[in-house]
């Protein structure tokens, strides 16, 4: 059994006409059968149906090639051109669709598209470099915020949290982003710190994932304030450090975020959220269950097993 890595294949291109779709379609399985030293792979695996998967997968369809799409992008109908239903079609050509999240696989079916067969596999939870979750007196009290861009983040709701917790001196790190990124209105992250007068919050800039698995550790709170989350994996990768969390409903986080290992509230709540992180900051979880309990379901050997079951 083979699995088809599409990352070495970039078309800019978008066709409008068969022909045109047809021809970049045997395009792509060429360079798929000299990867494959001439042979055709025994199946393929889209992860996540990006522009250049949809050309894959109807070759995989048109050579009778098992097609499987791991999916992680959460659907919006922004137009329905020539592309864009071949994109869908992909959904319904495949043997399996498999969903990150029950949020993700809810959005796919109210949206209309059929499935032979669909589940719910989560995604891949990596175990941290060191769990320091046994002492409560290796917390720093502080709050961590993860985000690698803006939109859907709703970063100004963490920046009212942040100024209403001033006073209480509770203090927030910033992940992923940097002082210099800009909002739509141009207005870079560093200037709204400085309009809104807010000196309890650090911008800590971008880092690897490997990185960053080792900064949850000694955190107090994690905050997630995202209006959309398809799983929410820096949420599940700090309760993994043992790090409890306080997260919007947003979607993907239901099915792991309970009373164990963290507070859900009402997005853009910022009252709810004030309170939820004063709460988890002086509440007591069992750090080593909330860890060892997520690992268990999210860990690489399980996703494998669901993936393959």
């Amino acid at each position: 059994m083979y699995r088809l890595s599409v990352d070495w294949f970039r078309f800019s291109k978008k066709c409008n006409l068969n022909r045109q779709f047809d021809k970049l379609v045997d395009e792509v399985g060429a360079q798929i059968i000299q990867v494959f030293s001439g042979e055709k792979p025994a199946m393929v695996h889209v992860q996540s149906i990006s522009d250049i998967s949809v050309f894959v997968a109807f070759w995989a369809k048109n050579n009778n090639i098992p097609l499987f799409v791991t999916e992680h992008i959460l659907y919006i109908r922004r137009q329905f051109d020539y592309f864009t239903q071949k994109k869908e079609q992909v959904y319904s050509i495949a043997q399996r669709v498999y969903c990150v999240s029950n949020y993700l696989l809810r959005n796919l079916i109210t949206n209309g598209f059929y499935m032979k067969y669909a589940n719910v596999i989560g995604n891949i939870v990596s175990k941290p470099a060191e769990i320091l979750v046994t002492n409560d007196k290796i917390r720093n009290d502080r709050v961590m915020f993860v985000a690698g861009h803006l939109h859907d983040k709703e970063f100004d709701i963490l920046l009212e949290v942040a100024s209403l917790l001033q006073q209480e001196k509770v203090q927030f790190d910033v992940y992923g982003l940097n002082g210099s990124d800009k909002y739509e209105n141009e207005k870079t992250i560093d200037q709204e710190i400085e309009i809104r007068k807010i000196t309890n919050l650090k911008m800590q800039g971008k880092f690897s994932h490997d990185q960053m698995l080792k900064k949850y550790a000694g955190y107090s709170v994690l905050l997630s304030t995202s209006v959309s989350e398809t799983f929410g994996l820096a949420v599940a990768e700090a309760i993994a450090s043992g790090v409890p969390v306080v997260c919007t409903d947003s979607g993907g986080i239901r099915d792991f975020v309970n009373e164990n290992n963290g507070v859900i509230v009402n997005i853009r709540d910022v009252k709810s959220i004030v309170w939820a992180v004063k709460y988890v900051l002086n509440a007591k979880f069992d750090y080593v269950m909330m860890s060892n309990n997520i690992l268990n379901k999210y860990d690489i050997l399980s996703y494998k097993r669901r993936l393959y079951e």
